[in-house]
């Protein structure tokens, strides 16, 4: 299953992506028109993954390298979300709501 978010990608910029689970890892694919390459995160690579509920729902996933942060677009149940994510990626995961 996949989720589309927007990437934050520098100061002010974004790009929407989608992003899907594998075994142990995740491929963050770009949504443009642009001929840009996904990014694959193998597992081992993930140090955390935070889900924050506020008025929508964010991730920020740590690797050994970065800081990858997100906004998923749409209505999404971002308790769900962390739950699949909890039963496919060994990482250190965190969700919390915030208003």
């Amino acid at each position: 299953m996949g989720y589309t978010l927007k990437l934050h990608t520098g100061f002010f910029r974004t790009t929407h992506v989608d992003l899907s689970l594998f075994r142990d890892g995740l491929l963050l694919r770009p949504l443009t028109d642009e001929p840009d390459e996904p990014l694959i995160i193998p597992g081992r690579q993930i140090r955390s993954i935070a889900f924050v509920r506020n008025s929508h729902g964010e991730i920020h996933i740590q690797t050994d390298s970065r800081l990858i942060s997100g906004t998923f677009t749409g209505d999404i149940d971002l308790r769900s979300v962390f739950q699949s994510f909890r039963q496919q990626i060994v990482a250190r995961m965190t969700y919390e709501e915030s208003n």
